[in-house]
């Protein structure tokens, strides 16, 4: 008697795909690309339409997500993310910045609808498979959106669209949310379909001038096809995890005194005048200057409503890095909440030997891509809320659920009726 099946086996068992429920994957689609392309929802802009989109994916299939057990099972793998949103709430009082907009409240329940976004993607993959009709009409949907943000490009002055970051960042992250949906419906397929992702997203990032994202997806497709069908480990899981940390110390270093190490005068205008944009987009400034502010309390940050142009003269709103934008919001405390977060994908991902490669794949991916943008804890909701559905799908993905020991083999063949945990 066998207590385990094949993953192929688990699959069959599941539910015929879901119309209703490609449906509402569609409509979501939908409504994020036109905030993210005509209301530019981010920070403190975020519609209630764009926050109510996440729930239409669950809604459509009700009976996974509402299932104790799923919940269950989901939480335990987000409750860092609770916690940080729990410390910004007891820190909201405290800060060098009163919060007379309630902006702090706003970034509480900004985090917590990312613990929801990744407990509606953890539950997908305990439900119904996305029908095949879904797939070409979403890719024809992002393929409108990229074909508006090209000519839109194309009339800027600076060769890029006002909005390319979080346009593209949201055609980019719904690629792989797409791609994701098809690798639980099709596991044989899931190295196939992570590739065309990640070749639309060269694509996409060749053509609006996205610098950062190109090597992030270039890094992140040698990742997965390293790693492809093999089980790192969570020896090796733990060692990517301080690479991961060390790339972050250094590069933080590294930019914030990039001024007072290297002469960039004669390289930024080489560059300027090839693209129309500096190497280093102000970054070493901003980050060098919220460095000096940060030494005045680096356990408990300056505040959950602080921003860069609250302490000196810019006009930026965010740190430009989601952990550093911790750090200076609500120090180191709070950026462990973040790490260990980051430490439990790491883990949940070694270990799976069908899916480990593609799902460490998009985490360096994400990572990269949050090293330039603070959408993991604020701003740019649309590209959130993408981003950790994409990690409860892959969380899903990498622990499949389990047939019970009652079932054996020839009786799970003969006639399939696995519970779905």
């Amino acid at each position: 008697m066998n207590s385990s099946a094949p993953r192929e086996q688990l699959t069959d068992d599941l539910p015929h795909a879901s119309v209703v429920f490609s449906i509402g994957v569609v409509l979501t689609l939908s409504i994020f690309m036109f905030e993210s392309v005509f209301s530019r929802s981010s920070g403190n802009a975020t519609s209630l339409m764009a926050i109510a989109a996440i729930l239409l994916i669950p809604l459509s299939s009700p009976r996974p997500f509402l299932r104790f057990q799923v919940l269950t099972n989901s939480f335990r793998y987000f409750v860092p993310l609770l916690l940080l949103a729990g410390l910004y709430l007891v820190l909201q009082p405290i800060g060098i910045v009163p919060d007379w907009d309630e902006r702090g409240q706003r970034t509480v329940v900004y985090i917590l609808a990312m613990f929801c976004a990744g407990v509606i993607g953890f539950s997908i993959t305990r439900g119904r498979g996305l029908h095949f009709f879904a797939l070409p009409v979403a890719v024809i949907l992002l393929l409108a959106v990229v074909y508006w943000l090209t000519g839109f490009n194309a009339q800027t002055t600076y060769g890029s669209a006002s909005t390319k970051n979080v346009v593209s960042g949201a055609v980019m992250h719904s690629a792989f949310f797409l791609a994701f949906l098809a690798a639980h419906r099709w596991p044989m397929r899931a190295r196939r379909v992570f590739n065309l992702a990640l070749l639309a997203c060269i694509c996409i990032a060749v053509i609006v001038g996205h610098r950062a994202m190109l090597p992030g997806a270039l890094g992140a497709m040698i990742l997965g096809f390293l790693l492809h069908r093999r089980t790192v480990g969570a020896g090796w899981g733990a060692v990517l995890f301080f690479v991961f940390l060390a790339f972050q110390w250094y590069f933080i270093q590294f930019m914030s005194n990039l001024n007072y190490s290297l002469n960039l005068v004669d390289l930024n205008s080489i560059v300027t005048e090839w693209t129309g944009r500096r190497i280093t987009s102000g970054r070493e400034d901003l980050w060098h200057a919220a460095a000096y502010y940060l030494r005045e309390s680096p356990l408990l940050g300056l505040g959950t409503v602080v921003v860069p142009s609250n302490l000196f003269r810019t006009d930026l709103t965010s740190m430009h890095n989601s952990f550093f934008h911790v750090v200076f919001q609500v120090g180191f405390l709070g950026l462990s909440f973040l790490l260990v977060q980051v430490f439990v994908l790491f883990m949940v991902f070694s270990r799976s030997r069908d899916f480990g490669g593609i799902a460490l794949g998009y985490l360096f991916f994400s990572l990269f891509h949050a090293t330039f943008e603070t959408f993991l804890t604020s701003s740019s909701f649309i590209i959130g809320a993408l981003t950790w559905m994409n990690m409860g799908l892959l969380i899903g993905l990498c622990r499949p659920a389990v047939i019970p020991k009652a079932i054996n083999s020839w009786s799970a063949i003969a006639g399939p009726t696995s519970v779905v945990k």
